[in-house]
């Protein structure tokens, strides 16, 4: 059920990225506090965006810090690639990170 739910979710279709997901036991970076950091495994986001966020730093295997959090947690302050930049709460639930510890 919990892949099912992963595959829906994030648009996983093969077994090895579901199996890479819970591997590095991911979360949507939406999840992580103020002050956490995770490295990206995967974006389920389309078209421009996706290109856009691919532009400024949001690669695979990139480090994204979250750096705070918005009022009504709409926005998300988030270091990239030593660039600090806002990303609406809607786009960071379609990224997945895996936390550093």
């Amino acid at each position: 059920m919990i892949i099912c739910r992963l595959c829906i979710q994030f648009g996983l279709e093969s077994g090895e990225n579901v199996s890479e997901v819970l591997s590095h036991s991911c979360v949507a970076l939406s999840e992580l506090s103020p002050g956490e950091a995770g490295t990206l495994h995967h974006s389920n986001l389309n078209g421009i965006l996706r290109l856009r966020l691919m532009d400024l730093g949001f690669t695979h295997g990139a480090l994204v810090e979250v750096v705070r959090k918005g009022p009504g947690g709409r926005l998300l302050a988030v270091r990239v690639r030593g660039t600090v930049m806002a990303i609406r709460h809607k786009d960071a639930v379609r990224l997945l990170v895996s936390r550093l510890r």
